[in-house]
């Protein structure tokens, strides 16, 4: 099993999440590493995985990105980045946490496994169907 530690994303590590999180640019990337809404799961080897988060309508932490590098998966380190976020978030005083997945993705299936439920769905032309799920903290 590999060690590794859960912690919210340096400066430091900006370029390699520059270079990894597809979804963002730099400038969103840099604003939220100041607002400390980017977590990583981090071994002596380097970064396995990150988690981006924001607020759904301003109040309900809201994961927007969870990704297990591919050789760390299976090893618990995208469902411990899952844990310390709600953790915080409990912390933090709220209630609940949000995320969603598009329903051809297998990110659902992990979701659910860690203890999210659906509450609705988006339907957005072209794109699949985006599944909502929430969790009570």
């Amino acid at each position: 099993m590999d060690q590794f530690a859960i912690e919210f994303a340096l400066k430091a590590d900006l370029e390699w999440l520059v270079r990894h999180d597809k979804h963002v640019d730099r400038a969103i990337l840099e604003k939220k590493l100041i607002r400390q809404e980017v977590l990583v799961a981090r071994s002596n080897d380097g970064i396995m995985g990150w988690l981006r988060y924001s607020l759904f309508w301003d109040s309900i932490p809201f994961i927007n990105m969870l990704v297990v590098l591919e050789n760390h998966r299976r090893r618990t380190v995208g469902s411990s980045l899952v844990q310390y976020f709600e953790a915080h978030m409990k912390e933090q005083g709220h209630s609940r946490v949000m995320t969603s997945t598009q329903s051809d993705e297998s990110g659902q299936h992990f979701f659910r496994k860690v203890g999210y439920e659906d509450v609705g769905s988006l339907l957005l032309p072209p794109e699949p169907l985006e599944i909502m799920l929430m969790k009570r903290l």
